[in-house]
């Protein structure tokens, strides 16, 4: 098991795209930190990885607040005594506002700017700075911010803060990975593109007409939308060591609508 031994949080993983990368690590033999704003979508999360006879951790903490995470890294600290990796998760476009749709930034009130970059960019720094804290002293970590297709050349279906805030968590990576890599730090993203990732993601696929869905995935070489499952495993490969010449860079996991 390419994680046994190995201590990792996930955060925001309560759900979609972070569910997916806390079950895959636990399959691997990785003890699991399964955090989340919402109790109920841990305790999910949790009764899977124990299926499994893991060790695993659910700490209810919001990523945003920095006294929340303090206190969640104080309990990885006691339960665990180091951390290994961490995926920076958490994350949103504005739960069903601005951020959620095509506004141009004239249209983009002041909260809900600010509460996108909190959501998306804050909350990785606050994560990383604490995750460095532990990492630093083992000389060894593993670091993977999820970013976004939006980051790498824009969308029409969000609105100017979530780019704004993915493409700031691509600069954090970069830096993040040439000040850490003499500490045996590697830091990278990922960037996928849709992904049918929860409840509300099906949604807003479902709520779109068959000619608005056929365009979009015109807009796709491969001809469909992507799995949390599928992001998982990319997350998963940055973490191990068979990646172990590569960081600062952002893997697209898209179905080939952006290719570099």
């Amino acid at each position: 098991m390419k994680f046994s031994g190995k201590v990792v949080l996930v955060t925001g993983s309560g759900q979609g795209i972070g569910r997916a990368c806390a079950l895959l690590f636990a399959c691997e033999g990785a003890s699991v930190v399964v955090n989340d704003i919402h109790a109920s979508l841990i305790e999910d999360t949790v009764k899977e990885i124990q299926r499994w006879e893991r060790k695993v951790l659910g700490i209810q903490a919001d990523a945003t607040t920095e006294d929340e995470v303090s206190r969640m890294f104080a309990r990885i600290k006691e339960a665990f005594g180091k951390l290994d990796v961490l995926v920076n998760n958490v994350g949103g476009s504005g739960g069903g506002g601005a951020g959620d749709t095509s506004v141009k930034i004239e249209e983009v009130p002041e909260e809900d700017w600010d509460k996108v970059i909190r959501a998306n960019l804050k909350s990785t720094f606050l994560c990383s700075k604490k995750a460095i804290e532990l990492m630093k002293p083992a000389r060894y970590g593993k670091i993977v911010n999820i970013s976004s297709r939006a980051a790498r050349r824009g969308t029409d279906h969000q609105g100017p803060q979530y780019h704004t805030s993915k493409s700031a968590i691509l600069g954090l990576t970069r830096q993040l990975a040439r000040d850490l890599a003499p500490f045996g730090i590697y830091v990278n993203a990922v960037a996928p593109g849709f992904i049918l990732s929860s409840a509300r993601a099906e949604r807003r696929w479902q709520q779109r007409t068959e000619e608005e869905k056929q365009s979009y995935l015109k807009d796709i070489p491969l001809g469909r939308l992507g799995k949390p499952e599928e992001v998982a495993q990319v997350v998963a490969f940055l973490c191990s060591d068979e990646a172990s010449y590569i960081t600062g860079v952002t893997i697209d996991i898209n179905g080939g609508s952006f290719m570099i």
